[in-house]
């Protein structure tokens, strides 16, 4: 049986050749369409990426727009906009991811956008405040999604960094690094390292490609709270990470006896 009786026999009709050249036809403009939209998207997201020199502030508003409406979560956008209005005082930070929350209702990333992007709305020098505003939006988030991982991350590491921070030797500033344990002398929450360690165990059982992330941070957090011997984590994980040229524990720089060593920031050092 030819491919045109059988066609036929299936009851798709009488197939000619102009009927596959208009099909042809119909696909390759609507795979131009494709690429020519993410196209478009590649280089907006390009175009904001370039500032200084004698492009003014504010220059590229219109192209930072037309980024956000293809692509709503996209942080170079949303951040540029945000600072427009800022900077020009003619619009809402809190405003503008109000109405991304109202628009996506059913998606916890504006909220993991606005943490993201939170210091443009809170002073982050005020860092109980911060770290509150912090939590709270992510739990928003978790009330839309209680398995997001990008979520639970960021919950991680929030009330990993409030536990650390006050043991911490090293603390990090935009130009220079620091030697000195007592810039943060107490943590904002009172229970930050079990939240953390409740959540990186969730990220544990929910997510294999973070588990070497993790691993660390959670091994310190059990000893800080007398949970190694009790761990959700079986005892010969480590050996089980993929052995790459630069294992994580390579910029962890391990110690003897890290697991109790309060003063590493380990989910810095290895993210």
């Amino acid at each position: 049986m030819s491919y045109r009786k059988a066609l036929a026999a299936m009851g798709v009709g009488q197939f000619t050749t102009h009927d596959m050249n208009r099909n042809l036809l119909t696909f390759i403009l609507l795979f131009s369409i494709h690429l020519a939209f993410g196209q478009t998207i590649r280089d907006l997201d390009w175009d904001l990426s370039i500032h200084g020199g004698q492009v003014k502030y504010g220059d590229k508003i219109e192209n930072a727009k037309k980024l956000h409406k293809l692509d709503p979560f996209n942080i170079k956008a949303a951040r540029y906009i945000c600072d427009y209005y800022k900077n020009k005082k003619i619009d809402s930070v809190s405003i503008f991811f109000d109405n991304l929350a109202a628009e996506f209702p059913n998606s916890p990333k504006p909220y993991n956008l606005r943490y993201e992007l939170l210091f443009l709305e809170y002073d982050y020098t005020e860092r109980d405040n911060y770290n509150n505003q912090k939590v709270k939006l992510l739990n928003k988030a978790l009330a839309v999604d209680s398995l997001d991982q990008e979520t639970l991350y960021n919950l991680s590491k929030t009330y990993y960094e409030d536990f650390v921070s006050p043991f911490e030797k090293r603390k990090y500033s935009m130009f220079e690094i620091i030697e000195d344990s007592t810039i943060i002398k107490k943590s904002t929450f009172d229970f930050s390292a079990d939240s953390a360690l409740r959540y990186f165990y969730k990220i544990w059982r929910t997510n294999k490609d973070l588990r070497e992330i993790i691993y660390y941070p959670i091994r310190q957090l059990e000893c800080h709270l007398n949970q190694l011997d009790k761990s959700q984590i079986p005892k010969n994980t480590e050996s089980e990470f993929e052995q790459c040229f630069f294992p994580s524990s390579y910029f962890a720089n391990l110690k003897k006896g890290w697991q109790c060593d309060n003063t590493t920031d380990y989910l810095f050092a290895i993210e």
